[in-house]
């Protein structure tokens, strides 16, 4: 962690008015005793939720213990006030996913999320057995003013071939190793993502709430992009920054495509988040808004070039740099889900241990 990360945190944590736990040095920290309706009914709730906002935005996640005052409304009151307080723009609403209306919820705003509504949502072939409901929670807001995160490109013609020598010159020293793992040999607990990461404008904040404990495995993993770029060598750095990155997602808009009607076109969260297309560019290093930190944003379920589907039907997220060919592509990108996958220190794992037990 560089000296800016340590700095800027100790300032935030002797303002905190509640009791945390540092979960690891770089990710997560966790509130033990904080009752979240306290603070939304507090007279000083706007400076709470602010400071909150902070943390979330330094720490990456944090956590809070069995939320049981927290119906579904005071959960998108605080996602309402996590967005406003920390800057996003007045027309921005919560989140809403485009299959929301194809799975019958209840609330738009709501998404509930188990195993068995992940592979209806994104099975194109004979789902695997699926297992009970898992958690229930909102993705958040939305950010439209993207453009001090983004980086102007130079002309990709002009530069490719600098950016081909500086790839092999990385790959011949040793400063980004090949990686030799193929996607289809992870476990399915591997597919780290970036959630909505196909919008023009993907939620700034979510929020996930457990209702009903599932059975046998209750952890979830969450990894900070601010250590990932951390840890790349200069050069490497000065590559990402240069690279831009299409995320899509095949299904939904296959889905969109056959059943119009079906799936919800927006504005879903941000004015600029409609339509059917499913698919956004966004630089692969991203500016913090609120904190200033770099983070590297490129991270997916799959990162092919084709259209074939895994094993088990499902298909996943597609993630293409656009400035490399396909070889050098996944190279990059395969450097980057390493880093994810083997630096288990940049990662926090949360066990889920009651009902209302909340992430952020």
């Amino acid at each position: 962690m560089n000296i800016l990360h340590d700095q800027k945190y100790e300032v935030s944590r002797r303002e905190e008015p509640f009791r945390s736990i540092i979960c690891t040095p770089y990710i997560g920290t966790e509130f033990p005793e904080a009752n979240l309706a306290d603070w939304l009914r507090a007279p000083n709730s706007d400076e709470l939720i602010s400071q909150l906002a902070l943390i979330i935005a330094e720490r990456g996640v944090v956590f809070f213990r069995a939320q049981t005052e927290i119906t579904g409304e005071l959960q998108k009151e605080l996602m309402r006030k996590l967005g406003q307080l920390s800057g996003r723009p007045k027309e921005n609403g919560l989140y809403k996913h485009p299959l929301t209306r194809m799975l019958g919820e209840a609330d738009p705003e709501i998404s509930g999320l188990s195993n068995s509504v992940t592979r209806q949502m994104y099975s194109t072939g004979t789902p695997k057995q699926a297992s009970s409901k898992v958690s229930k929670g909102i993705p958040g807001t939305s950010r439209v003013n993207w453009s001090e995160l983004s980086h102007k490109l130079e002309d990709f013609t002009r530069a490719r071939p600098a950016l081909n020598k500086l790839t092999e010159s990385l790959i011949r020293t040793g400063l980004w190793p090949a990686w030799h793992t193929r996607r289809k040999t992870w476990p399915e607990d591997q597919n780290w993502h970036s959630d909505s990461a196909f919008e023009q404008n993907p939620p700034d904040f979510s929020s996930l709430k457990m209702t009903q404990l599932p059975k046998d495995t209750k952890d979830t993993l969450w990894a900070s992009g601010y250590e990932i770029y951390d840890r790349l060598p200069e050069k490497a750095k000065q590559l990402l920054e240069c690279l831009t990155v299409t995320y899509s997602q095949p299904v939904i808009r296959s889905l969109a495509n056959a059943k119009n009607s079906s799936v919800f076109q927006g504005p879903r969260g941000s004015p600029n988040n409609l339509g059917t297309a499913m698919e956004a560019v966004h630089p692969m290093v991203r500016t913090h808004p609120v904190t200033g930190w770099k983070t590297v944003f490129a991270a997916g379920t799959d990162y092919s070039s084709d259209d074939e589907d895994d094993e088990a039907g499902l298909m996943l997220d597609r993630v293409v740099i656009n400035e490399l060919a396909a070889d050098e592509g996944k190279l990059v990108l395969d450097k980057v889900m390493s880093l994810i996958k083997d630096s288990h220190d940049l990662q926090v794992r949360f066990q889920w241990r009651n009902p209302s037990d909340m992430g952020m």
